[in-house]
């Protein structure tokens, strides 16, 4: 593939310099930039890519702050929901507001000059999920994973049957494009194949560590970013219950599956609010169980009263445990506190008083 313009500089420096110019200066839909702007090659437009051409331009577009794309995009989310809600009527909420549990990335293997694909909103200019890769989504949940084949036809339509001679059909429920809540934060991310030579020799190779590292970059939108789904009933077809049971279906289905490319490794995995809280919770208890467990068994503290387990050797722990649930346990170890009589305002003895600085001092 090569680029269609001739007057774009041809130097890596150049290429990043132009980049960082579009899309600081909010004059360009960065998906265009994206899909139309890639440069560095050597003279003549074939040869090899200048040293870290491909990293450095993934790299422009994970630092912008895209705030300048929002009126657009929210614009576009009323007018979404303003449809949706008049084909719903006042009795059914159409949309399902989610979070990126990890990374996402959608498009990976669609064409770009540096391999590795992202999908844009083509007049938004920010990453989005189609609704047809969400219908895909969710027809893969229902027939492969929880065993509703026979109500898959229904609310999706039936697959083409070329034998048949039959089309695809529409079903029950109108499934929207994807789309975030706010111009999302984008990350580059790497994977690092070690056996190229193995791969491209059709098995005459054998898969060795001596092989050399191939970083490949790609783009991705960052973990805990917010995005919309929406669905509504088809007239004359769907029900709001249809609508119901489609929206608990897309729940699960980004909960366990996710979505986007690379699912199998984590990617995609997205989770509502109330989810998030309850996973929060449901890991923060996990590992104040695990936690607390070790401390016991540890020969330290053989025969010594369950109040002790809980002040500083359990604080020292505390301050490695993950981020994301460091308030949810301190939260349960306050509420334990109060049931042993540790007083948390105003803690008693050494020990008590240590953790009790270590807490507050990483809050």
């Amino acid at each position: 593939m090569l680029p269609l313009y001739k007057e774009f500089p041809h130097t890596n420096s150049q290429i990043n310099s132009q980049i960082h110019t579009l899309l600081r200066t909010q004059r360009a839909n960065p998906g265009l930039v994206f899909d139309r702007l890639p440069d560095g090659w050597s003279a003549g437009w074939h040869g090899s890519l200048e040293n870290d051409t491909k990293k450095n331009f993934f790299r422009e577009f994970a630092k912008p702050d895209y705030r300048f794309l929002r009126d657009n995009l929210t614009n576009m989310l009323a007018r979404q929901e303003k449809l949706a809600q008049q084909l719903c009527g006042s009795d059914q909420e159409p949309t399902l507001y989610v979070k990126t549990d990890w990374r996402f990335v959608s498009g990976l293997g669609s064409g770009h000059p540096y391999e590795t694909g992202f999908i844009w909103h083509r007049t938004l200019g920010v990453p989005y999920l189609p609704g047809s890769s969400v219908k895909g989504l969710l027809r893969a949940w229902m027939r492969d994973w929880i065993d509703k084949e026979d109500r898959v036809n229904y609310l999706f339509g039936p697959d083409p049957d070329p034998v048949k001679g039959e089309q695809a059909g529409v079903g029950a429920l109108i499934i929207f494009d994807a789309l975030p809540t706010q111009p999302p934060k984008l990350e580059v991310d790497i994977l690092n194949p070690h056996y190229g030579p193995y791969y491209e020799s059709n098995g005459d190779k054998p898969p060795a560590d001596y092989y050399n590292p191939v970083p490949v970059f790609f783009l991705t939108v960052a973990p805990n970013q917010p995005f919309r789904f929406c669905l509504a009933p088809r007239p004359g077809t769907g029900t709001n219950a249809d609508v119901e049971e489609g929206l608990e279906l897309l729940k699960e289905a980004l909960e366990t599956l996710g979505a986007g490319g690379k699912t199998a490794v984590g990617y995609g995995q997205m989770i509502s609010q109330q989810g998030k809280e309850e996973k929060i919770q449901a890991l923060a208890q996990e590992w104040l169980d695990v936690t607390l467990n070790a401390l016991r068994a540890d020969r330290d503290f053989k025969g010594q009263p369950e109040g002790n387990f809980w002040k500083k050797s359990l604080a020292e722990k505390w301050q490695f445990a993950p981020d994301e649930i460091k308030s949810a346990v301190l939260e349960m170890i306050k509420i334990s506190w109060q049931k042993l009589g540790i007083n948390w305002n105003q803690p008693t003895g050494k020990s008590a008083i240590k953790a009790k600085q270590i807490f507050t001092s990483l809050l």
